[in-house]
């Protein structure tokens, strides 16, 4: 009886550690999947006079559209903020808490390079997942051409 309460035990502890971890490699996924879109959106903030205007010329392999980094950065809050409204509303955010755009910019003009940090929190509470109750910290970056 004692030897079977304590396997019992062990077993749930597992289960407790396990569902906790899968539930912050998700998170990972979401917040990568969070900075690709949000890349990919950024580099939609492309002026539309350069892309549709009378004197737009196309893209070459060294560029042609120019992206300004404050519209990336606009391009990347927006989205990131209407993302964790719909999240939000459909219950699917997962345990992301406190996800903060760390950086969003162009470096060469062309690409749009985002970063992202949150906070996953653990599925389950044990006392084997508690020193983590606060949260694991993650991030991901992300970037995308605009032609």
């Amino acid at each position: 009886m004692l030897l079977t309460t304590g396997l019992l035990a062990l077993v749930l502890v597992l289960v407790t550690v396990g569902v906790s971890v899968a539930g912050v490699h998700l998170d990972r996924k979401r917040l990568a999947d969070l900075a690709d879109s949000a890349a990919l959106a950024a580099a939609d903030a492309v002026d539309p006079g350069a892309v549709y205007g009378a004197d737009a010329v196309p893209p070459t392999e060294s560029g042609g559209l120019a992206l300004d980094d404050d519209a990336v950065r606009r391009a990347v809050e927006e989205h990131v903020q209407t993302r964790a409204a719909l999240a939000t509303a459909g219950g699917g955010s997962g345990g992301l808490v406190e996800v903060v755009v760390t950086s969003a910019g162009s470096p060469d003009g062309v690409s749009a390079t985002v970063t992202l940090e949150a906070r996953s929190r653990p599925t389950l509470i044990s006392w084997a997942t508690r020193p983590w109750s606060d949260g694991v910290p993650l991030h991901a970056t992300a970037t995308a051409r605009a032609w």
